[in-house]
Parts: C-alpha cells; sequence; structure tokens
C-alpha cells in the first residue's frame, strides 16, 4: 500500500471517529492539509481527497480504494438559490423549493404565489387572495340562507 493511500484512509478515518461526516455531507471539509469532500451515493458515503486527487467509499463499514473525480464546485449558500417567499393564507411569510413549485405566479395585487405543475391550471391568484375570496363566499352563502 502506497503511503498517499495509507495518509488517506488515516485521514479518512479520523473524519468517521470525530463523526463529522453525518452534518456535512456534500460539502468539502479542511483537514491536515487536506480538502476533503463528502458525498452520498446509492447507500455508500463517498470522501474524495482533492490535494492527494485520491478517493474512498465507506461500504459496510470498510473503506475501499476508488477513482478520483473531480468534485463539482458549489456555492456556500447553494440551498437557499431553490428557496423562495411568498405569503401563506393567513399573510405571513412561507419559503418554497422552486425546484417542486417551479411556476412563479404574479397576483393582480401585486404579490407572487409560486405553483407546482400540476396546479397551474387552477390556481390564478395568491395565497391571501385565494382565502378572502373564500370568507366571502362562504359569508354570502350563510347571508343567503
Amino acid at each position: 500500500m502506497s503511503a498517499k493511500k495509507k495518509e488517506g484512509r488515516k485521514i479518512v478515518r479520523k473524519l468517521l471517529a470525530e463523526g463529522v461526516v453525518d452534518k456535512n455531507v456534500g460539502k468539502t471539509i479542511a483537514r491536515d492539509g487536506e480538502h476533503v469532500h463528502i458525498s452520498k451515493e446509492k447507500g455508500t458515503i463517498r470522501f474524495d481527497l482533492i490535494v492527494m486527487q485520491t478517493a474512498f467509499v465507506l461500504m459496510s463499514d470498510r473503506l475501499y480504494r476508488r477513482d478520483f473525480v473531480q468534485p463539482e464546485t458549489e456555492p456556500e449558500d447553494s440551498g437557499d438559490q431553490h428557496i423562495q417567499r411568498q405569503l401563506d393564507y393567513h399573510g405571513l411569510a412561507e419559503e418554497v423549493d422552486t425546484r417542486i413549485y417551479s411556476n412563479k405566479l404574479v397576483c393582480a395585487c401585486g404579490n407572487v404565489r409560486w405553483v407546482k405543475n400540476a396546479d397551474l391550471f387552477q390556481v390564478e391568484k395568491c395565497k391571501p387572495c385565494i382565502y378572502r375570496e373564500r370568507k366571502e363566499r362562504r359569508r354570502r352563502r350563510r347571508l343567503s340562507k
């Protein structure tokens, strides 16, 4: 076993012992002069050691060496780029994931509402306007009886 491989295994085992792996999946960590990118793929945890140009996969509590693949660089706040704000039914701010709610509608009042593809044909207004209309219909229905 080469010195580079032994050193890489030592770094990965140290990360596992510290328990930082579960909290840092998808991130790059600096340890002992090495940048380690941690990712999950098909039930395994992958460790790409960028400076050493080597990779390991944790399967069944054992480390196996794999071909190094340069990890994609993402902005630090990559999770926030898919989150948008809209008003809920009571007028309070709520956050939605634009990967799921991918269609943007602008209501006549100027508020924005994010809608799924399946609901696009039936949504025309923002949530507070829909809620007001619904309350008004119920009130009229009660008065007409």
